[in-house]
């Protein structure tokens, strides 16, 4: 395999929809280009969808930058629910 290959390889596994799982609660995950499509539970929809770009959705991640602050400043837009999607950023933030 070309390292090319491998690359390809590892970004198709990256994109690919799964299922997370937080203490109880379940996400669907999937990565659609500068989306990330969240739904909790057994949905086959999503309840939220997030776009924006990686340095926005990094910093959802490893900051305390709220879903509502990132939204008012313009940096992401948030389909459906608003919540849910600040729900799973708090969730997939890293301990302090």
């Amino acid at each position: 395999m070309t390292r090319q290959q491998g690359s390809l390889e590892a970004t198709a596994r990256a994109l690919a929809p799964r299922r997370s799982f937080i203490g109880a609660d379940s996400f669907d995950v999937q990565i659609d280009g500068p989306s990330i499509k969240v739904a909790r539970g057994a949905h086959h929809e999503p309840e939220a969808i997030v776009r924006g770009d990686v340095r926005t959705l990094w910093n959802l991640i490893f900051t305390d930058m709220t879903v509502a602050s990132a939204i008012e400043a313009g940096f992401v837009d948030v389909t459906r629910n608003q919540p849910a999607a600040q729900h799973f950023f708090t969730l997939v933030r890293p301990p302090a």
